[in-house]
């Protein structure tokens, strides 16, 4: 049992409430990042750029992404290095099975932070689909576990716990 961040699940909740507005059917991935051993990141920068060059592979062939829906956690209990638990929000129309992707996610990370490796996680994927509440529940008690408040706040004071992806929905204008 943890206690977790009610602000961040509300935020979280709103981003998936944009996805599925957008896409019929929405998969969530989960997996973990690890920091080199003895390497020193104080700052959020490496799982930044992370996500930009994510942002960019899912935006070219063969995903072509208009939409893609994130959140990243930042944990440090007792390691000496801090650890992030990665989720993507992605139209599952074109990302069906992660295998392939998370490759390539894996071989992103391993560069941009220097050699840190990725941890495929049990049950990585969850398929929601609008009007689900069985579907969506999964996903909210799987992501609940990003929101949990143990293993945050060992950051300098200038570095965030979490992040998100900011999506909005598009409105129709007047003519």
């Amino acid at each position: 049992m943890y206690f977790v961040d009610k602000i961040f699940m509300r935020k979280w909740y709103r981003q998936m409430e944009v996805m599925l507005n957008t896409y019929s059917q929405v998969n969530v991935v989960f997996f973990n990042l690890t920091l080199p051993k003895g390497t020193d990141y104080p700052s959020n920068k490496v799982i930044s750029s992370f996500i930009n060059k994510t942002k960019r592979l899912l935006s070219t062939s063969p995903y072509r992404l208009k939409k893609v829906g994130y959140v990243w956690a930042r944990e440090q209990e007792t390691s000496d290095t801090p650890h992030y638990h990665v989720a993507l929000m992605l139209d599952e129309s074109r990302v069906h099975y992660p295998s392939k992707l998370l490759e390539r996610l894996a071989a992103i990370w391993k560069e941009v932070s220097f050699g840190g490796y990725m941890q495929r996680v049990s049950n990585c994927y969850y398929i929601v689909s609008r009007g689900d509440q069985g579907s969506l529940g999964h996903a909210i008690y799987r992501i609940s576990y990003l929101g949990k408040l143990r293993g945050k706040g060992r950051r300098p004071n200038n570095t965030n716990d979490y992040s998100m992806s900011r999506l909005t929905e598009l409105t129709k204008r007047k003519t």
